[in-house]
């Protein structure tokens, strides 16, 4: 019996879906069956029964048509990528649908998740359509003094992980490594950040070996304070210089002058409010 013939059958129909979350380099299968189940869309591995629900897709011309509302346990692994910080990488989402005993499977759903709201024991991930994430507006360049290239970008033109020509080899002209970090919440130290000045490191970022990365909000002597803590056990930490966008840290900090995309000598003076003279 075909898919459609069991989405409308009264007594031969037993739906079950199936919910993959990727999050870069992990993958996640879960299903609301009561047993392991394989989608012949996917690879052959098992989705994984679980403790799982989804709202109505919601149809409108509203810009939050297509989304869908997802339950999950506080403690699931996806669930818990959410709880101190939003993921580094984004979590794209599929849900399918397949009928028990069936090989037939369609896509009813396909986003990201783009917030979490965390109840008692349960945690509410809301998920965008795809659909709706090729309709959002792509920030344009601003005419403002600071510099409009994100640091490290391609407009930016600067190598994270440059090296430095007239050092021993491994020496790196815009990053250091500790080995070993101590954590006190959100502050990780080691004496190798202190080998830069203050500041060297604000606004850039910290990533550890295990691939999680973390703005740096401030740096002051041994210390870096990130927007939020690691999680876990990170070992080796690469800190990352930072930037305040101004055109004088690009010539002074990173020799990036020809690329700097500011309007520093913007008039500070609004005519329209103080007159011309």
């Amino acid at each position: 019996m075909s898919l459609d013939a069991k989405e409308a059958s009264i007594y031969d129909g037993e739906p079950v879906e199936c919910y993959r979350f990727t999050d870069g380099a992990n993958v996640y299968r879960y299903t609301s069956s009561d047993q392991l189940i394989q989608i012949p869309l996917d690879s052959p591995v098992d989705y994984v029964p679980t403790s799982v629900t989804r709202g109505q897709i919601q149809f409108s011309h509203e810009d939050s048509a297509g989304d869908v509302e997802i339950t999950l346990p506080r403690a699931d692994a996806v669930s818990i990528l959410f709880i101190s910080y939003a993921p580094t990488a984004q979590v794209s989402v599929v849900i399918y649908r397949i009928h028990r005993g069936d090989t037939e499977a369609i896509v009813v759903f396909t986003g990201i998740v783009s917030s979490t709201v965390f109840d008692g024991g349960a945690a509410r991930l809301r998920c965008t359509a795809l659909s709706n994430v090729f309709s959002k507006l792509i920030p344009t360049i601003y005419y403002q003094k600071t510099c409009n290239w994100v640091l490290y970008g391609s407009g930016c033109g600067i190598d994270k992980d440059a090296t430095d020509p007239f050092s021993p080899p491994g020496t790196y002209l815009y990053r250091v490594t500790a080995p070993s970090v101590t954590i006190s919440g959100a502050t990780i130290s080691d004496s190798i950040f202190g080998t830069k000045a203050d500041g060297y490191f604000s606004t850039g970022f910290a990533q550890s070996a295990d691939g999680q990365k973390r703005y740096i909000v401030s740096h002051v002597g041994n210390d870096l304070l990130l927007m939020s803590p690691f999680i876990g056990t990170v070992g080796a930490v690469i800190a990352y210089a930072g930037c305040d966008r101004t055109e004088a840290t690009c010539g002074s900090k990173f020799s990036n002058s020809p690329r700097f995309l500011g309007f520093p000598r913007i008039p500070t003076k609004n005519v329209y409010t103080k007159g011309i003279t």
